[in-house]
């Protein structure tokens, strides 16, 4: 039996879908990083300006975290690069159903 004062967790399954790279250069490897404070999961690389994951992660979110931090990255052959990043509270008193981040 849990008490009043105890810290819940919630669990949250993100879908990772697919992205539009905009570049002239199909020669891209990219993936996909997301992190909920301390814990990172990462999807596999994939070739081209239209990579397509389609892969779910579950993540136990603590009462009081940070939120979902998603970014894409470039992998390159001696340094990978940041093409894009993406922050999402995760508030539980705001009762948003969030589907699809574009």
């Amino acid at each position: 039996m849990s008490s009043p004062t105890s810290s819940a967790s919630l669990l949250l399954c993100v879908l990772v879908k697919s992205a539009t790279i905009q570049s002239s250069d199909n020669e891209y490897y990219s993936y996909v990083v997301l992190k909920i404070d301390n814990v990172k999961s990462t999807t596999s690389v994939v070739k081209g300006q239209q990579p397509n994951w389609e892969q779910e992660f579950y993540f136990d979110v603590p009462d009081r975290s940070t939120g979902l931090q998603i970014e894409l990255w470039e992998r390159g052959q001696f340094r990978d690069k940041l093409l894009g990043l993406c922050h999402i509270g995760l508030n539980r008193n705001d009762n948003q159903d969030i589907t699809n981040i574009n």
